[in-house]
């Protein structure tokens, strides 16, 4: 497989940036902050298949996570749990998860990408939009201004 992606702050940044704008200026009813903190977690997850690559290689191998199937699988099981009337924690847990995944391929894919229908389809289709080399001082803009916001808007404590 093709191993082409973005740093693993920006996979946990990305996610917490965008859940948190999302909560403080759209969400209603507004739902808890662990939610933010877990979008950032769901964000690295597919990264999760590089240090078990390592414990048990006979078993693992990085990219194996990177797949788009696995990321459909979290929307529909977001669905089913909102068509169904679950209550909402598994609801949102489910989103959640679907939407870190989604942005962690996404990031993947502007970054030069992956093969994401493999084993079916060994095409990148991915552009490579952001250089590798961007990756690490755009984690340091997207820090110092997400902590700005929250500075400003003086919601900063309210994650500690």
């Amino acid at each position: 497989m093709l191993f082409k992606m973005a740093q693993a702050v920006t996979h946990v940044l990305i996610p917490i940036i965008l859940v948190s704008l999302y909560r403080t200026y759209l969400a209603k009813p507004k739902f808890s902050r662990w939610y933010v903190l877990f979008a950032g977690v769901a964000g690295l997850l597919p990264d999760l298949d590089y240090p078990l690559s390592y414990i048990f290689p006979e078993y693992f191998f990085h990219g194996m996570f990177h797949l788009m199937y696995v990321a459909l699988l979290f929307w529909f099981a977001a669905l089913i749990f909102r068509k169904f009337n679950y209550p909402r924690k598994y609801y949102l847990t489910a989103i959640i998860l679907a939407f870190g995944f989604t942005m962690h391929l996404s990031l993947d894919c502007i970054a030069g990408g992956y093969e994401f229908f493999y084993p079916f389809s060994v095409l990148n289709y991915c552009p490579n939009i952001i250089p590798s080399n961007i990756w690490p001082g755009l984690d340091a803009v997207l820090l110092v201004l997400w902590l700005a916001h929250e500075y400003f808007e003086h919601k900063i404590k309210a994650f500690f």
